[in-house]
């Protein structure tokens, strides 16, 4: 009798600190409204250091979509029905670590460096991923690049920009690049038989016209954001945010957008669409869509820009000023 009290109580108390800890979760102080986070700290698996295959050992259907970050001329494809399993992959390049996230729910994909382990929270804000980070236990939010929670609140992610297209515009036009390999998730996810069955991340055109591209800046406050159509009759728009000038080009064929921060409007020419993935000319150096120049020379991009689908950005920014104006 004695032993089965003494087991209760045992299992009494481990069940009040399982309930302590999530409480201390919920109750602790947030820089986002907790009555839009959904769901409950419930790590996702982990993914650290994946290996990277070639394009031609790669096989996807042409309309999966990828991230590509680029290191220069060294580039990284992160197929995102390969990394939806674990939300957050965790890798470096020479000395640089950094993650890359992506959110089946609002279709974003980010890079940011770190200096420490990321995961995928569990926790949704607004539908977005939230990760967390192993050395604090902060939670932050993907599509506002911060932290919310814990000890790195209001803590802004060092970005890395990502260009997002089709699996059919890295084959074609950047063959030497590496990919997060498949059986990198395969242990922690059921794939399906064909990437393409995908169909939440096997989006074809003319699904693409629900996706933007928005670039964010004034500390989290302005969004200026482009959508495929918007470059129908021209493939280059110049704009000016906060005093900066950018050429950005759009192309739905091949399904990109990409913004470059100039100096001068006028000391650029827009390529021939024959020359792609080249795509601006300014002193006789061709840029191609990821900025990069067979000289070594690089155009800067925004801060902060990527693509999510158009709700989540309604949804994450509201209040916020939108450019050009909803």
């Amino acid at each position: 009798m004695k032993n089965t009290i003494l087991l209760f109580f045992v299992i009494l108390l481990f069940n009040c600190s399982s309930d302590d800890s999530n409480k201390n979760i919920e109750s602790s102080e947030w820089s986002v409204d907790l009555n839009d986070v959904s769901g409950r700290l419930n790590l996702f698996p982990l993914s650290l250091d994946p290996e990277f295959l070639s394009v031609s050992n790669t096989d996807l259907s042409d309309g999966v979509i990828v991230g590509v970050v680029s290191f220069g001329s060294a580039i990284r494809v992160f197929p995102y029905v390969f990394v939806r399993p674990t939300e957050i992959i965790n890798t470096s390049y020479s000395n640089v670590d950094y993650a890359f996230s992506y959110c089946p729910i609002t279709k974003s994909g980010i890079a940011f460096k770190r200096d420490q382990i990321f995961r995928a929270s569990g926790y949704l804000y607004k539908d977005n991923l939230m990760p967390w980070d192993e050395s604090t236990e902060s939670i932050w939010s993907q599509m506002l690049g911060k932290g919310v929670n814990g000890a790195r609140q209001n803590e802004i992610l060092e970005k890395i920009p990502v260009l997002q297209t089709t699996w059919k515009t890295v084959r074609t036009y950047y063959p030497t690049a590496r990919v997060l390999s498949r059986n990198s998730t395969s242990k922690l996810y059921r794939f399906p038989q064909e990437p393409n069955d995908d169909n939440d991340d096997n989006v074809e055109l003319p699904f693409a016209g629900e996706l933007t591209y928005g670039i964010v800046e004034n500390n989290l406050q302005t969004v200026h954001f482009f959508r495929y159509q918007d470059f129908e009759s021209s493939k280059r728009k110049d704009v000016i945010i906060q005093g900066q000038k950018y050429i950005v080009y759009g192309n739905a064929t091949k399904r990109v957008v990409n913004a470059f921060k100039v100096s001068d409007f006028d000391s650029f020419q827009l390529l021939d669409d024959a020359e792609f993935p080249k795509i601006l000319k300014s002193n006789n150096v061709k840029y191609d869509i990821l900025g990069n120049s067979t000289g070594g020379a690089s155009l800067n991009k925004p801060n902060f820009a990527y693509v999510a689908a158009w709700f989540a950005w309604s949804d994450i920014f509201v209040g916020y000023k939108f450019y050009p104006n909803q």
